[in-house]
């Protein structure tokens, strides 16, 4: 047969199905009223047993069944893992044929992680690792290149986002802040901020969901799969079984599955899906789900904005979690000062003065020395020291823009066009308008500061 034939995995499959059954004769884990032998996935076998005796039989089962068949495993990838706080000390010799078989405290089966304890740590941190060599290559090469922002997001989403959630399904309820951090990390190389920019305007600008609210997506889509799916799946049966201890033990056992399911359809006012599965939703049912955790998640991004004193402005200008278009219009160096502007992250006295501890109303303008606070408000819209490039400014925006009525504005309703919500359809033209002032503007400042 040709290499890649059609009917290679059929044939395996025949050929493999003999040893399957050699197998289950042998024993098996039981679970409630399952028994489980083996596991087969393509050309991985794992064996499943209750006790070292049992494991060592279907050893000699599985040897027996290579020798007559003329085919052979490859001893070094097979290793035996025992589950649980058993010492090392306390563990016999396992042998596949003459071949003793390693024991090891961590296996990987199908890209994850499996340690005894079902600790996750092993798992994560190698996702972690392969996740940051991703994230450096995708932005070292983009921002070489000169690849759009939108680009390095789309590039996050489908080469680096889906490798810190593999498996999330089933270990996601861990709190896990190197992953948060990694996401903030690729926030800020695309946004071209340093590390003084805050967590909510990386996570505004860029309507980024924290990690730990995808994983609750990800877990409640996989669990409303697992309710519809076939009942005589093996899956489904476990499901079934630990969702009974579960409810036996009154709905506390923090280490069953089970529990945390439960706990963010409660979060989420939907539990009542959780008491009754046979509720029917169908697609509806993700997108109920995503769009109450995106609820939650902006009442919570909101409450921490208002804690922060820098982010005195941008609570006014953002209250949405939605990627601002002005990221993916303009270039990056241009995107970065109207970021910088906008999330308090600026060489303003109101952000020095705040590193100094200074109070806000010793925070003068040292540029017209009008006694005058030098806030965003001050920059872009009062200080004389800016007057022409303003004028200028209002100029472009109003013939440009065709916005007649731009000279009659003040105050917040300006600011909120020129670096807010702007202006229908023109808000593109505008930002970059804008732009050009807070750098004509700069260039004055430093000649002062």
């Amino acid at each position: 047969m040709r290499q890649g034939c059609i009917l290679s995995p059929v044939l395996f499959n025949i050929f493999v199905d003999g040893l399957a059954e050699q197998v289950k004769r042998g024993g098996g884990a039981r679970y409630g009223e399952l028994v489980v032998s083996l596991l087969l996935f393509a050309d991985d076998i794992v064996l499943v047993a209750e006790s070292e005796r049992m494991l060592q039989k279907m050893l000699d089962v599985v040897y027996g069944y290579c020798r007559k068949d003329r085919f052979r495993f490859n001893k070094e990838k097979s290793n035996v893992m025992v589950f649980g706080k058993r010492s090392n000390k306390d563990r016999k010799k396992f042998y596949l044929g003459e071949s003793e078989l390693r024991i090891v405290d961590f296996y990987k089966y199908l890209g994850l992680v499996l340690d005894k304890n079902f600790s996750w740590k092993e798992h994560l941190e190698k996702i972690l690792d392969r996740a940051r060599k991703r994230l450096k290559a995708l932005c070292g090469h983009g921002l070489r290149e000169g690849i759009s922002a939108r680009a390095l997001l789309r590039g996050w989403q489908v080469l680096v986002r889906p490798v810190v959630e593999y498996g999330a399904e089933i270990w996601g309820e861990k709190k896990w802040e190197e992953g948060e951090k990694l996401q903030l990390e690729m926030g800020r190389r695309v946004l071209g901020v340093s590390g003084m920019t805050t967590r909510e305007v990386i996570q505004g600008e860029l309507g980024l969901e924290k990690m730990s609210s995808r994983r609750k997506i990800l877990r409640l889509r996989f669990w409303y799969k697992l309710i519809n799916m076939e009942k005589s799946r093996l899956v489904y049966q476990v499901y079934k079984q630990r969702r009974e201890e579960f409810i036996k033990g009154r709905m506390r056992d923090k280490r069953n599955w089970c529990y945390w399911t439960w706990y963010y359809l409660r979060e989420l006012q939907l539990e009542h899906i959780w008491s009754n599965e046979t509720v029917e939703l169908g697609e509806n049912f993700d997108g109920l789900v995503r769009k109450l955790i995106k609820k939650k998640e902006e009442d919570e991004w909101r409450e921490k904005m208002n804690k922060k004193a820098k982010l005195r402005l941008y609570r006014k200008l953002k209250n949405r979690l939605v990627l601002e278009d002005y990221v993916v219009d303009l270039d990056r160096a241009k995107s970065r000062e109207l970021t910088m502007l906008r999330g308090g992250t600026n060489r303003l006295r109101i952000e020095i003065g705040r590193w100094s501890q200074e109070r806000v109303e010793q925070r003068i303008c040292k540029v017209c020395l009008r006694d005058e606070v030098e806030d965003e408000t001050h920059f872009l819209l009062t200080c004389p020291m800016y007057w022409s490039e303003r004028v200028e400014m209002v100029r472009r925006i109003r013939d440009e823009c065709e916005i007649d009525c731009i000279e009659n504005l003040e105050g917040e309703d300006l600011i909120q066009i020129l670096i807010g919500i702007g202006w229908r359809k023109k808000s593109k033209k505008i930002r970059r308008i804008v732009v050009d002032y807070i750098k004509k503007a700069n260039e004055i400042r430093k000649r002062y500061i």
